[in-house]
């Protein structure tokens, strides 16, 4: 599980509007899990801030 300060690298996201593509970089500001949902807040290096939602298909990686 990603944890705040974590380095990520995007492998698959399911969301159609998101001009994030594989392989983007970001660093992660929190992690939450509520109601059986994961919500990984994360501030990408292009600029975006799209929550990764595991649960939803989404999938990242740590880079170490």
């Amino acid at each position: 599980m990603a944890e705040a300060g974590d380095r990520i690298r995007l492998v698959r996201t399911t969301d159609p509007w998101t001009e994030l593509q594989p392989g983007a970089l970001g660093t992660v500001v929190s992690t939450t899990k509520a109601l059986g949902e994961t919500r990984i807040e994360v501030n990408w290096d292009c600029g975006s801030r799209l929550t990764m939602l595991p649960e939803e298909g989404d999938v990242v990686e740590v880079i170490r």
